[in-house]
C-alpha cells in the first residue's frame, strides 16, 4: 500500500479517529473525577457503608458473618439460599489466641 492508494488512507482516517473518540472518552471521565460534577460524584463515591469485619465457616454450606454498616455491628446467618440476622452486636467479645471467645465469667 501507498500513501497514494484510497484504501490505506481510509483505513489510517478509521485508526485516527478511533484514537481521537477513545483520547475524548478518557478526557471526559478524568474531568468529571477530577471536578465531581453532580450525577456523576455518586457514581464514583468511594466510601463504604458496608464491611465484612469476620467470617467463620459453620459447615461446607454454612457462614457466620460479622458485618459492619454505618457503625454498627450485625451477626448474621448465611446459608446458599438464606440470610438470617441474629441480631446487632453491641459489645466487643474478647477473643483468646486459639480463636475462640474468652470466657466472660460463670455462665448461667
Amino acid at each position: 500500500m501507498s500513501i497514494a492508494d484510497p484504501g490505506g488512507l481510509q483505513l489510517g482516517r478509521y485508526i485516527v479517529a478511533l484514537v481521537l473518540v477513545i483520547g475524548l472518552i478518557l478526557v471526559l471521565g478524568w474531568a468529571l473525577r477530577r471536578w465531581r460534577l453532580p450525577g456523576f460524584a455518586a457514581m464514583t463515591d468511594r466510601t463504604t457503608r458496608l464491611q465484612i469485619v469476620q467470617s467463620k465457616v459453620i459447615d461446607p454450606r454454612t457462614r457466620l458473618m460479622i458485618v459492619a454498616c454505618d457503625g454498627r455491628e450485625h451477626l448474621l446467618v448465611l446459608g446458599t439460599s438464606y440470610c438470617t440476622p441474629l441480631g446487632p452486636i453491641s459489645e466487643s467479645v474478647p477473643v483468646d489466641p486459639d480463636g475462640d471467645a474468652a470466657s466472660r465469667g460463670p455462665s448461667a
